[in-house]
């Protein structure tokens, strides 16, 4: 059976603590690393809203709201994630965009002739996927082997050149494990490797300052003339009540909406049934940027050939527009 999830909604508070020194972001109050009063190791946050008790010996602090109170451990430097289900992250999806700038400037290249992907030819085997599948379906065949065949470990380091070799010597090194960028970059290899066009995507949260990312892949379903969303780290696809397959911006809307979104039954961790809550709890919140490549060829997970998408602009490198970001090959 299928399971389907609706929106719940959260709030994200994140601490940063240096030296003697606490600094807060939340987004839904449109705080950015704000520094916190300190008076006797008792912190006031937004008046009375939060009160928050530092305990210095023991490492712990208390967050007390007016319903219940939470208690952490700290370990110094790191940021915390607190979930509050009274309150909405979703709010920030309801930024608009400016779509007034779409100038049609960006023009995405996918090179599926680079002859660097005779490597990637060979992971796979071409006896392993049928050319008669259509592109749907090929690429959901290239998303099990890649899943099936490398696991996903958020605390794997990549190397800096980021191509096929590179990568497979990473995975062997990590009895086959990669982070989620890993594995999207892999996917997309394979995926060009065989005709498929299609990128990585970094979405990302609003906040700038906070590592804190999931990496996918978006493959071009020429048949349907639109953009699928899938995610080799989870072996996942996604889908609409009529089981119509989602683009990463229509799964942004649905999360928008408090939508249902249907997940396939293959979708797992490791081999353990993905738990559907907590998966789209921690995609939410990084629906607000993306980044892609612009060149899409055997090595293209370079800083200077990445766009990014966000409602207002801040900074070179960006457009406002997701007609620019999401639009459909030539």
């Amino acid at each position: 059976m299928i399971k389907s999830w609706h929106c719940i909604d959260i709030i994200d508070i994140y601490f940063l603590f240096k030296i003697d020194k606490l600094f807060i972001t939340v987004p839904l109050n449109n705080v950015f690393n704000k520094e916190c009063l300190v008076i006797n190791q008792k912190i006031t946050i937004f008046k009375n809203k939060y009160n928050i008790t530092l305990n210095n010996t023991l490492k712990l602090f208390n967050i007390t709201t007016n319903k219940d109170i939470f208690v952490y451990e700290i370990p110094i430097n790191l940021y915390y994630n607190i979930i509050f289900l009274y309150n909405n992250r979703r709010k920030l999806l309801f930024e608009e965009y400016c779509t007034t700038q779409y100038t049609n400037t960006i023009s995405f290249f996918y090179d599926v002739k680079d002859k660097r992907y005779h490597d990637v030819r060979i992971l796979v085997k071409k006896n392993n996927i049928s050319n008669k599948l259509n592109t749907l379906e090929k690429a959901l065949e290239i998303l099990f082997f890649i899943s099936d065949n490398y696991k996903h470990n958020g605390e794997i380091i990549l190397p800096n050149n980021r191509n096929i070799k590179r990568l497979l010597q990473t995975a062997e090194k990590n009895n086959g494990y990669l982070n989620c960028r890993g594995l999207a970059i892999l996917m997309n290899q394979v995926c060009m490797a065989y005709g498929i066009l299609s990128r990585f995507i970094i979405c990302m949260p609003k906040e700038k300052y906070i590592n804190d990312c999931h990496v996918v892949v978006i493959i071009y379903f020429k048949e349907k003339k639109k953009w699928v969303m899938l995610d080799p780290s989870y072996k996942a696809y996604f889908m609409n009540s009529k089981h119509e397959l989602l683009s990463l911006e229509e799964i942004r809307e649905y999360l928008k909406q408090g939508k249902k979104i249907i997940i396939n039954n293959e979708a797992n961790i490791s081999g353990k049934k993905l738990n559907e809550e907590l998966y789209f709890r921690s995609l939410i919140k990084k629906m607000y940027r993306f980044q892609s490549p612009i060149i899409i060829n055997a090595e293209c997970d370079k800083e200077s050939n990445f766009i990014e998408l966000l409602p207002q602009k801040s900074g070179n490198c960006q457009i406002t527009n997701p007609k620019d970001f999401w639009k459909i090959p030539d």
